[in-house]
């Protein structure tokens, strides 16, 4: 296990590095009981996903079900529910949340279930009503079809129209999908067809003269069949016909009744666009529910007399705000809106402002709204108000996600003073590195000229391609250390380019330490996995020169380090120069080999089985198999728990235990290096291995 005091201080580093959500499990993924309570400690969103996964995966779902739970994952925990058949469950947690993800997944499966019924109440909650209402036609759910079809596709509306028009029932529900899809002509026709006299109301209610005369005249004539005298009026005056329609006027004796009253004088006052006399009646009369209707395409003027009759009646304080909204004058609409709490003409009001209007006022509707819970329509407000720190405050705090065109509308104006915008920039930043938007935090730190900050909201996002990029134009030294310490936790070992940049960003960044750091593990590795001394040799040459020329604070660490790397390069130095010695003389060879074993600290420069290896294969190439017996029960004691395949080939061991006299059966194929129990199960025992 990882020492306690070690492991502590690695999961503080990674935590202070924000590097913890991949390193820490990596680090303690052999301790399964540790990492769980480490996850459990952290609280961390994200670190409760990844192991509410790795349970799921190990076919634990009540404890994967509680870890999503933690992570407010609803659409996993959804998941699991169905997947476990537990429909009940999952009906309970859908019901109660807004994750449209989550309703469809468990729409479908229940659909999978044919509990259509309760699969169409959760296909209309994540508002996929085509697969609602597809639903509902093919189990025959005539009442419910009509709830989703009205807010479904247009194409949708006509082929659920169709169907209740095939079923030969629900005429009403056929005519208003027709309707609402557009398909005008097709409603009135059916209208007509099956004397559905209160949807033919409805539609004829929102006609104009875009509608083709004929139709317009159909209507008309059926109204006077069924003695709407008024309406068919209406719609001939809409058709044009005005000739026909002064004749009903006159056959019917309605014109003179009509203009007796004062409401039909104010009735043909507004088919005269005479709206100041409309308005003037109005008023006189208390026409109030009248009033509206011509008030508002009456002069601004007007408005304004007649918002003030409202207001001074002490009613209908909605139309008095309204046609102060209209005339222009917008404060004091909001002035009685607030006044009055009337929320709905607020909303309206404030959906049309821009940034003529003072900022005082902008910032009052926006309290307003911040009170009531409109979180996104209060941001908005204070953006027109230019009171961006505001905003962005509410953005942080009520969890509004910060998308591109809302951080450039937060940005601040370029002539602003400087250090305003620097703080502005990076409060911004901040706020996008803690949802996430690693990419926009990026952009935004670099705008505030905080290149460091910048570099490390990209090292985040894990964009290699970008994190180089951003180093090579920054020229900074600190950033240049940055993406090498980033660069040499992928797999540089397989990827050049990467190598080339590691090397290049320390040089560039005079981080000599770390360099002589990489280079010494680069050394490792070509011994580690190609036993290649000779390369190994040049890369920690090269970490001597870096340390030489590095700056440490601590001399006596400094000189420490400088002459463990001496000693280690002479180690390297005297193998290499006994394998190159092989070539002309082979028993000097063998000799320096020797001598070589008997250092007291070989195995910090050269791995001691290597020069076993080396020394066997060449007794065993010249047939003194006694020799390389006793080098391999030599080896064998020097390193008990070692794999002999990684150093010698299974070749040459087999060669050696026949050449001994050994009986036992033949050694399997060569093992693979690391995988100590099944190359010893292969050795015989009394070979000494």
């Amino acid at each position: 296990g990882i020492n306690a005091e070690y492991g502590g201080a690695a999961i503080n580093g990674y935590e202070k590095s924000e590097t913890h959500r991949f390193e820490v499990p990596r680090m303690l993924f052999e301790n399964v009981q540790e990492l769980e309570a480490y996850v459990i400690k952290s609280k961390d969103k994200k670190l409760l996903g990844w192991w509410a996964h790795y349970l799921e995966s190990n076919g634990e779902m009540d404890s994967a079900l509680q870890f999503y739970q933690a992570a407010e994952d609803i659409m996993s925990f959804e998941r699991i529910w169905c997947y476990c058949g537990r429909f009940d469950e999952a009906i309970s947690i859908a019901s109660n949340t807004s994750d449209r993800a989550a309703c469809y997944h468990l729409a479908r499966q229940l659909e999978n279930q044919e509990r259509f019924t309760e699969a169409v109440q959760f296909y209309g909650k994540a508002q996929a009503y085509t697969n609602a209402t597809r639903i509902c036609r093919a189990n025959q759910l005539d009442s419910e079809l009509i709830s989703y079809a009205m807010y479904s596709t247009e194409d949708d509306m006509v082929i659920c129209a169709r169907y209740y028009e095939e079923t030969g029932a629900n005429w009403d529900k056929a005519i208003m999908l027709y309707h609402k899809s557009g398909q005008v002509g097709k409603a009135l026709e059916l209208a007509f067809e099956h004397q559905q006299f209160t949807a033919l109301q409805h539609i004829t209610s929102n006609l104009d003269d875009s509608v083709e005369p004929e139709t317009l005249h159909t209507c008309a004539q059926f109204f006077l069949e069924h003695q709407q005298y008024s309406k068919a009026v209406d719609l001939l005056l809409l058709a044009k016909k005005y000739l026909e329609a002064l004749d009903i006027c006159i056959d019917k004796q309605w014109y003179q009744r009509r203009v007796r009253g004062f409401t039909e004088a104010v009735q043909f006052y507004g088919k005269a666009q005479a709206y100041t006399n409309a308005t003037r009646i109005c008023r006189a009369n208390q026409l109030d529910s009248e009033l509206i209707s011509y008030a508002m395409y009456s002069t601004e003027d007007d408005m304004v007399i007649c918002a003030r009759y409202y207001e001074e009646t002490g009613a209908n304080w909605d139309k008095a705000i309204m046609l102060y909204h209209k005339s222009g004058q917008v404060g004091k609409a909001l002035e009685l809106a607030f006044e009055h709490q009337q929320f709905t003409a607020l909303q309206h009001i404030t959906s049309n402002l821009d940034d003529s209007v003072e900022p005082e006022t902008l910032h009052t509707c926006a309290q307003f709204f911040l009170e009531h819970q409109q979180y996104s329509k209060a941001v908005d407000l204070l953006l027109l108000a230019k009171k961006y720190l505001e905003a962005l405050d509410i953005c942080i705090d009520k969890h509004i996600s910060i998308t591109e065109d809302l951080a450039e509308q937060i940005s601040p104006e370029k002539d602003a003073e400087p250090e305003y915008r620097r703080v502005l920039f990076e409060r911004i930043g901040e706020c996008c590195m803690l949802q996430g938007a690693y990419h926009l935090a990026t952009k935004k730190f670099t705008q505030a000229g905080n290149r460091v900050k910048a570099m490390r909201a990209l090292l985040k996002s894990g964009d290699t391609e970008k994190i180089i990029f951003f180093a090579g134009v920054s020229r900074q030294k600190e950033i240049y250390v940055m993406a090498a310490n980033y660069l040499q936790r992928l797999d540089w070992r397989k990827d050049p380019e990467i190598m080339k940049n590691i090397i290049t960003f320390y040089t560039k960044g005079r981080a000599l330490e770390s360099l002589s750091g990489f280079y010494d593990a680069c050394a490792q590795v070509e011994i580690d996995e190609y036993q290649n001394y000779e390369k190994a040799l040049g890369a920690l040459s090269e970490a001597l020169k870096c340390m030489n020329k590095a700056k440490m604070q601590d001399v006596s660490t400094q000189e420490a380090k400088i002459n463990f790397l001496k000693r280690r390069i002479a180690l390297l130095k005297k193998f290499v120069q006994a394998r190159r010695t092989y070539e002309e003389d082979v028993e000097e060879a063998m000799k320096q080999c020797l001598l070589l074993l008997e250092e007291p600290d070989l195995d910090t420069g050269v791995r001691s089985g290597d020069i076993y290896g080396f020394m066997i294969e060449h007794y065993a190439s010249t047939a003194d198999f006694q020799k390389a017996y006793h080098l391999v029960t030599e080896l064998k004691q020097r390193l008990p728990n070692a794999s002999l395949a990684y150093y010698v080939n299974n070749t040459v061991l087999e060669q050696i235990k026949r050449s001994v006299g050994l009986d036992e059966p033949a050694l399997g194929p060569a093992a693979t290096p690391g995988i100590e129990e099944e190359i010893e199960e292969d050795i015989p025992e009394d070979f000494g291995f």
